[in-house]
């Protein structure tokens, strides 16, 4: 499954950088949203943890995952066009 553009600006963020704490990605990306922005960042952190992107190495401190190289932006189930 593609990356939404959120997690993509956040893996190309991390890039090149050992760790990368929730503080300093919220504190990068709080223009997102007009309020709770730890929250809602925090939600796409955790998604990206599920999704193998990201790898959580302790609370709130984050590096990137083994699948973060090889999400591709091709649909999975090409029968999911004809859907629309």
């Amino acid at each position: 499954m593609a990356l939404s553009k959120k997690q993509a600006e956040i893996v190309a963020f991390m890039r090149g950088k050992e760790s990368v704490t929730k503080k300093e990605i919220v504190a990068e990306f709080n223009h997102w949203h007009y309020t709770n922005e730890a929250f809602h960042i925090g939600n796409i952190l955790s998604n990206m943890v599920n999704r193998g992107v990201l790898k959580r190495i302790k609370k709130g401190v984050f590096i990137i995952g083994n699948n973060s190289a090889n999400t591709d932006l091709s649909l999975n189930n090409p029968d999911q066009i004809n859907l629309f």
